[in-house]
């Protein structure tokens, strides 16, 4: 998984993605990661296309955890593909963590190649969980 050193710090950081179209996510994923106890996230860019453009920017990011958002804002579930695309592409080198306000995507996305599935509204703590897990594959 790609990770990062900041100038002085000792420790590495995993480099996070984001696939949202919506404008308030990547503001809520940067909060999250400004508080995590051990400040070890670094955000590496976002997207709010799901499509091939979302597949270049994340394989030029060196982002080894990507946050997808399942549905967009008609509730169209394409970020279905957009994690069978990224898991095609590259493989188990990258984690993927799904998130939607929908719990019935739940094991669609974990079919599609979705390491973890997150309902939104879960808790700082329960992100923060799933992405060291990931990290420390």
């Amino acid at each position: 998984m790609a990770a990062t050193k900041k100038r002085g710090d000792t420790k590495l950081k995993t480099n996070v993605f984001l696939v949202d179209d919506h404008d308030m996510a990547e503001a809520g994923v940067r909060t999250i990661m400004s508080e995590a106890p051990e400040n070890d996230l670094a955000f590496v860019g976002s997207s709010k296309a799901f499509g091939p453009e979302a597949l270049e920017l994340i394989g030029k990011s060196g982002a080894g955890v990507v946050l997808i958002d399942i549905t967009d804002s008609t509730r169209d579930p394409v970020g279905l593909h957009t994690i069978r695309a990224v898991r095609q592409r590259l493989g188990s080198a990258i984690g993927i963590i799904a998130f939607t306000a929908f719990s019935e995507y739940r094991e669609p996305a974990l079919a599609c190649g979705a390491d973890k599935f997150l309902t939104k509204g879960a808790t700082n703590d329960r992100s923060e969980e799933h992405t060291s897990e990931l990290q420390s594959r």
